[in-house]
């Protein structure tokens, strides 16, 4: 009897052993379920963190292009602004030849300016945007046309103008004065179609200081060429003018091509 029982006891303690893993696999079912969804809640949660940082990227990045170009437009007011305001303070002596220094106001002379030595308090007689003789450099070829209202060729209906610039001097003892030298080509279109061709030699010195360069033909009656160029505001268009002979009524004025 009691083998009996013993043996009922094992055999209803197999049953519930072998019961026991389908109870707990049902149960993880259950939690693997419940499981799954909140991981979908989460990653949606991510996805709209996401979007809303995104949203709030492209919003920066459109409020920094338009800040860009604000600061692009506020830096060309400024060099405009700067010129304007240069122009009305300089009250030196334009009669003797003197020059505004850009920050601290004095006054020098304008071979002063370029010569090596700083003249002016805030150094600006001597910086390198001041003094750039490059801008007619050995080997450079400018070319401009006669505007079409001149008076220096009557007949011409176009005339086209080519500069090469071959030798570029500046003496030790003079530095603040550029000495060049070179060919000059003339192109004429004439009213009735026809071209004519000439080439003649120039010479021609660059003061910065006083913004002018100055050139003319050598052969004949001499033609005579003035460029203007902005002692501190170098972004100003170069305002150019042409002269026959000894009149000091200009003919005309060059646009650079």
């Amino acid at each position: 009897m009691k083998t009996y029982t013993c043996l009922v006891l094992l055999f209803v303690a197999l049953v519930a052993g072998a019961n026991e893993p389908r109870s707990i696999l049902r149960h993880i079912m259950r939690l693997d379920g419940s499981y799954t969804n909140g991981l979908d809640q989460k990653l949606q949660g991510i996805e709209q963190r996401l979007y809303r940082a995104e949203d709030k990227f492209k919003s920066i990045s459109k409020a920094r292009e338009v800040d860009f170009e604000r600061l692009k437009m506020h830096s060309k007011y400024a060099k405009i602004n700067a010129e304007i305001v240069y122009t009305m303070t300089n009250q030196c002596d334009k009669r003797k030849n003197r020059l505004r220094c850009l920050e601290s106001g004095e006054c020098i002379h304008e071979l002063l300016v370029c010569d090596g030595h700083v003249d002016c308090a805030d150094g600006s007689d001597e910086r390198a945007n001041v003094c750039d003789f490059t801008l007619f450099s050995t080997g450079l070829l400018y070319r401009a046309y006669l505007s079409r209202n001149q008076t220096c060729f009557m007949d011409a209906r176009k005339v086209y103008i080519n500069f090469q610039c071959k030798t570029d001097r500046r003496l030790p003892l003079f530095p603040q004065v550029a000495f060049n030298t070179g060919t000059l080509e003339w192109e004429y279109e004439w009213i009735n179609g026809s071209k004519t061709y000439e080439s003649r030699d120039w010479k021609g010195t660059y003061l910065p200081g006083r913004g002018l360069a100055h050139a003319w033909t050598v052969e004949d009656e001499p033609v005579i060429f003035k460029a203007y160029v902005s002692y501190f505001t170098k972004d100003t268009p170069i305002r150019s003018y042409i002269y026959l002979g000894d009149n000091p009524i200009s003919c005309g004025f060059l646009a650079w091509m």
